[in-house]
């Protein structure tokens, strides 16, 4: 089990965005984790699809973990009403594939996710948007 807590990392964390295709990477000495999505909008709700997740490990010193690189995809569409941007989402668990072959599950907790969007009309946060960010999932 792989704990990243990024308040209490110290890390270098870049966000980028091209096309529609959204990045973060947080980097330090012991690892370098990445996270990508797709984001499309179609006027009422955004689609999040082809989650894609790389843990590449540097320091097995702090870690206690072996040099080594795992990846992991989930394709299923995540969708998020357009009301419910610029809320913030606890404790989303998404079950990812082994892209690497490496023989391992990817199950990604996360306990606080905060999607800002810069252009958002009005937003309405509630009780229940904010324990469950997954409105409907197609696979």
């Amino acid at each position: 089990m792989f704990d990243f807590d990024h308040e209490q990392e110290n890390f270098d964390s870049v966000q980028s965005v091209y096309g529609s295709k959204l990045t973060t990477t947080w980097k330090t000495e012991a690892f370098v984790f990445v996270v990508s999505f797709q984001l499309h909008y179609n006027g009422y709700r955004y689609k999040f699809t082809n989650i894609d997740a790389n843990l590449n490990i540097l320091d097995n010193k702090e870690l206690h973990l072996p040099k080594s690189q795992f990846g992991f995809n989930d394709n299923a569409q995540y969708y998020l009403g357009a009301k419910q941007t610029n809320c913030t989402f606890r404790n989303i668990t998404i079950d990812m594939v082994d892209t690497l072959k490496s023989g391992c599950r990817g199950v990604f907790h996360f306990r606080h996710v905060r999607f800002t969007f810069l252009k958002a009309k009005a937003f309405e946060c509630v009780l229940e948007v904010l324990n469950n960010l997954i409105t409907s999932r197609e696979k």
